[in-house]
């Protein structure tokens, strides 16, 4: 495998690791909000959910488009 495909993929995994890493605070934020019956927490676990997969993919975009 070239450096360029091997770079890729290390960067596709730790994206893979990053989405992980905020779908569980997504999710115990959510089910808090949920069984606290907080419509406010689930809006901000909701917003704070995708504001952080939209930066972690834009960050992915950028950095394999850095590559050589």
């Amino acid at each position: 495998m070239n450096d360029r495909l091997n770079d890729q993929a290390v960067i596709q995994q730790s994206y893979e690791a990053v989405v992980d890493k905020l779908y569980g605070v997504f999710n115990a934020a959510y089910i808090l909000a949920l069984a606290n019956h907080d419509d406010q927490g689930k809006t901000h676990a909701e917003s704070a959910f995708s504001s952080g997969l939209l930066l972690a993919r834009q960050a992915r975009d950028r950095a394999i488009a850095l590559l050589p």
